[in-house]
């Protein structure tokens, strides 16, 4: 399926980019993601992971795109050691938890753009999940995914600005949020102080910083005049 997915993206690009070579840019894109799951009892963006792909912007008028990409992206959580104890004579370590999954993703957004220098858009993407790592409490608990897997999908929506550095390079920040569920889980106080057990609804929750480079861009056409205005006759 995951190979359908990139098959399909970049099948979407090329189509998209060959429909109006003159005027559609290209551009690579990578970088890295701070994340957190809602719902998941564990707080901060502490989860880094990558973030890279391939885009194609197709104008929609003056100064609006519809951008499409093929991304792999890396999300998740990470809380470290909460508490130490010994049991006999050895220390054991509780309260860690390291979650990491990586999705095949293809973000589509609407984006205004301001004579090549800042860009702003909104977007829905689709997400594909390829490989889960979950260690719950340093290893010592059977992680949760063992009984409850994550969804294989993942519809989330996200906001994203570019802005120019340097001639064709672009820094790019985006927010995204799930829209459905990733995972339902239940709780219990098998390494906690309370009685009571409880459910909630995780959602993946990203901060993403990359740097790009557009092609089929002149970064200095706003600016440099018209070769023709400086003919003599």
């Amino acid at each position: 399926m995951s190979k359908t997915l990139i098959i399909t993206g970049l099948l979407l690009i090329l189509t998209a980019a060959s429909s109006n070579a003159q005027k559609i840019k290209g551009a690579i894109l990578a970088g890295t993601n701070l994340t957190q799951v809602d719902g998941d009892e564990v707080y901060g963006f502490n989860r880094t992971g990558w973030n890279f792909g391939i885009a194609a912007m197709v104008p929609l008028g003056d100064n609006f795109y519809f951008t499409l990409e093929n991304n792999f992206n890396q999300k998740g959580a990470y809380q470290k050691t909460q508490y130490e104890q010994f049991v006999g004579d050895s220390l054991v370590r509780t309260g860690e938890y390291d979650l990491r999954l990586t999705y095949v993703e293809i973000p589509a957004m609407i984006q205004y753009n301001d004579k090549d220098i800042i860009t702003a858009g909104l977007g829905m993407a689709y997400s594909r999940l390829v490989d889960t790592e979950e260690i719950e409490h340093s290893g010592l608990a059977e992680p949760y995914s063992k009984e409850k897997a994550f969804n294989k999908d993942d519809i989330l929506g996200f906001v994203d600005v570019q802005f120019r550095v340097y001639q064709r390079f672009y820094f790019n920040f985006r927010y995204s949020y799930s829209f459905k569920p990733i995972r339902e889980r239940y709780y219990d106080p098998q390494y906690d102080t309370s009685d009571d057990t409880w459910t909630r609804k995780q959602y993946n929750n990203a901060l993403s910083f990359r740097l790009m480079y557009r092609f089929n861009e002149n970064p200095d056409k706003q600016s440099k005049p018209e070769s023709k205005n400086n003919q003599s006759f």
